[in-house]
């Protein structure tokens, strides 16, 4: 299981249950995976990016971590292609082919997030958070964002990630942490209305290469994993495995994978790409970490209401595989 500190100094990793799972990778396999319950404390630093669509219909995109948590707001990173999926939901004719390269289109304009959400959970409880303000860079899929707590609690969100500028050697073993299974059921007597699926997952595997400046569809420097990676685990924290009494501290977010993945084949490796977060990190004290990135092809999002959208969604229980 894992365990938050309280003072939101750094998520940690007792060693029990699920995570004594991954301690090893078994000879003959590319990675390993632990299936972490709903009321895990690992899930008090981690969101879900929901958007609810012109038709109302809610859906699921991706997952985040927080760096910062102040009570009653936070900061979190994710992959900037979710927000890119976000405005296809919302603007769903875009003026152009989906597959036209970046460099060939208008600077992107801003989208108002108005109907996205940060879906939080805490102590089994799920809050349905405000995003507040969000920018993002496509180049190195790099997405930095603000959410508010519901009804201005105070005391939501405590827990945070600390940030590391270390970068493992291939051969290295890492976790990438994430949202896969997601699934939104619709409600047939309300289309506005509908239930959340989703499984929090921990996924153990080897560093295959390290690029330095660019590789594939990233512009800035990255690693490619062993492990294999559901499209709902991107955004998610990417942190050196050093063993399951120590810190997870990440220095990469899961940005993509060749399709299609061996998603529970573990002999087989996923090829998964994490960008790296080249990022200034300082710290306020013993308790606040202070980040500076810098990005190009920038994106920017803001609630342009600050209003609740019309939806209403509950929980299933977490998904296991059989």
């Amino acid at each position: 299981m894992c365990a938050p500190s309280k003072t939101g100094l750094e998520i940690l990793v007792t060693g029990r249950q699920a995570f004594s799972v991954i301690a090893m990778i078994p000879e003959g396999w590319q990675w390993n995976q632990a299936e972490l319950d709903r009321g895990d404390p690992l899930n008090t630093g981690l969101l879900s990016i929901l958007v609810i669509g012109n038709d109302l219909r809610p859906e699921l995109i991706g997952t985040a971590f927080l760096v910062t948590a102040n009570g009653n707001h936070a900061t979190a990173i994710s992959a900037a292609h979710c927000f890119e999926q976000v405005r296809k939901v919302l603007h769903p004719n875009l003026p152009h082919h989906t597959s036209a390269l970046s460099e060939f289109l208008p600077p992107p304009e801003e989208i108002d997030l108005q109907r996205v959400r940060a879906l939080y959970i805490k102590e089994g409880a799920a809050h349905f958070c405000p995003t507040e303000i969000g920018i993002w860079d496509n180049a190195t899929d790099l997405a930095v964002f603000t959410v508010n707590a519901p009804a201005n609690d105070f005391d939501l969100f405590r827990d945070l990630f600390w940030i590391d500028n270390e970068v493992p050697t291939a051969g290295e073993e890492v976790i990438m942490i994430g949202f896969g299974k997601m699934k939104v059921l619709p409600d047939a007597a309300d289309a506005s209305g509908g239930t959340i699926q989703r499984q929090l997952l921990a996924r153990l595997g080897r560093v295959e290469e390290i690029f330095p400046e660019r590789h594939i569809m990233l512009k800035g420097p990255c690693i490619q994993t062993s492990i294999a990676i559901f499209g709902g685990m991107s955004g998610g924290p990417v942190a050196k495995w050093t063993g399951p009494n120590t810190g997870i501290k990440p220095f990469a977010f899961i940005s993509h994978a060749p399709d299609p993945q061996p998603l529970y084949d573990r002999s087989i490796s996923g090829h998964s790409v994490a960008s790296i977060l080249s990022a200034r990190i300082e710290t306020a004290g013993d308790k606040r970490q202070v980040l500076t990135f810098a990005v190009s092809n920038i994106a920017v999002g803001k609630d342009g209401a600050k209003s609740q959208p019309r939806s209403s969604l509950e929980f299933l229980p977490d998904e296991h595989d059989d």
